[in-house]
């Protein structure tokens, strides 16, 4: 999966997650998908907030959900996030 991402980052639109998900759906592997980015922080990669009913609740990320379920995590645009 490291190798369809290394030949492949510097191109975009080219079709790297629909590969990996189509890997990933042959072999029956759930997964679960985080897009990073320059305003990305650690709290927003373990809690995402959600306005339920007129309240603010919070719900896992992609991130706890894979851990917490098994499932593998594909992380998109690791490049942009903070190096922080």
């Amino acid at each position: 999966f490291a190798l369809i991402s290394y030949a492949c980052h510097r191109y975009q639109g080219v079709g790297k997650n629909r590969v990996v998900d189509h890997l990933f759906n042959r072999l029956a592997c759930e997964r679960e998908y985080v897009q990073l980015h320059r305003d990305t922080t650690v709290q927003s990669l373990l809690a995402s907030p959600l306005i339920e009913d007129g309240r603010i609740v919070f719900q896992d990320s992609p991130l706890v959900r894979a851990a917490t379920h098994g499932r593998i995590l594909v992380i998109d645009e690791a490049d942009k996030a903070p190096v922080e």
